[in-house]
């Protein structure tokens, strides 16, 4: 079942990486100037999964014609104890994701929403210090607001909700069960960057 959730997760990455060279690397003239180019990459950082002892990496494509940005993201974060269940000391998620943003102005600032398809690895630990893994994928739709404070640097305050589709719904851990919340929600901040 592990090696099946692995490659599950290696597969998502591995189409995100092809998806992204396919389109930054089909254009054949070099020569296209940045402002004139249909094409902008950029990368986000969240300081929820900093916040938490984790970590936060995404690179984006953005296709300005279209106003539509192409997100993987792979994180790492601790959830606070007071979001625990009772008898658990530490859920840890390590997260894959695929998001597609959709801003309502040209130049990736504004308003944006977003649909996308996450994979959750989570431990779970009890107060025993017996651990258990948890997977979840997970429908993702968020939504934000772009602000440019100097050139292409912007903060990017956003809300989203989490619901879980598919993977566990409980899981043992020792002589506890853990239940999986079948909807998240979360809020955070992101500071990023665009060329």
């Amino acid at each position: 079942m592990k090696m099946k959730e692995n490659s599950m997760k290696y597969s998502l990455i591995i189409i995100s990486i092809l998806i992204f060279s396919n389109i930054v690397f089909s254009q054949s003239d070099t020569t296209v100037s940045k402002h004139n180019s249909n094409f902008t990459v950029g990368f986000e950082i969240d300081a929820l999964p900093y916040l938490t002892g984790g970590y936060y990496g995404s690179v984006w494509l953005g296709l300005k014609k279209q106003k539509l940005r192409l997100r993987p993201i792979i994180a790492k974060a601790n959830l606070p104890s007071f979001l625990l269940q009772e008898n658990f000391n530490r859920n840890t998620l390590r997260v894959y994701a695929f998001v597609a943003d959709y801003f309502f102005r040209p130049d990736f600032k504004g308003f944006w929403i977003a649909p996308g398809i996450e994979y959750w690895d989570g431990e779970i630990e009890n107060k025993l210090s017996e651990a258990a893994t948890c997977i979840e994928w997970i429908f993702t739709l968020g939504g934000g607001y772009v602000w440019k404070f100097w050139d292409n640097l912007y903060v990017n305050p956003w809300i989203a909700g989490h619901l879980r589709i598919g993977g566990d719904r409980e899981v043992q851990v020792g002589t506890d069960t853990f239940k999986t919340a079948v909807f998240t929600p979360e809020i955070s901040l992101k500071i990023g960057w665009h060329f």
